[in-house]
């Protein structure tokens, strides 16, 4: 159960990143190319076939965040970053910094970027 719901996260963090590449305007192939590249990952492989590991499911809070804010569904990147604050502390110092660079990319675009990175500090 709980090993079959991980494996299905990390596939589903294969399909997040190939959605932020699209939504970063990447040509299909190099999106594609991205994916394989977290698709060929030994350490996730490793860590999703043996034991149930919350770190697991890093990628696809954080890959979906990114995706979600892209894309411009703020509520979706909302949720997916109080996921991402949820596991260890790895995946909420990447969600802090990824908010911090969205909040000094998109100067004079709202405080979201700003209080998300707050909050996950």
């Amino acid at each position: 159960g709980v090993l079959c719901a991980q494996a299905l996260a990390a596939g589903a963090a294969v399909l997040a990143a190939y959605g932020l590449g699209l939504a970063l305007e990447l040509s299909p192939a190099i999106a594609l190319l991205s994916s394989a590249v977290l698709f060929s990952s030994r350490a996730l492989a490793q860590a999703a076939r043996f034991d149930f590991h919350a770190e697991c499911l890093a990628p696809l809070a954080l890959l979906a965040m990114a995706w979600a804010h892209e894309r411009g569904r703020r509520r979706a990147a909302v949720l997916w970053t109080l996921l991402a604050l949820g596991l260890r502390d790895m995946a909420a110092l990447t969600a802090t910094m990824l908010w911090l660079y969205y909040a000094l990319r998109n100067r004079g675009h709202g405080r979201l970027p700003w209080a998300l990175a707050a909050l996950s500090k």
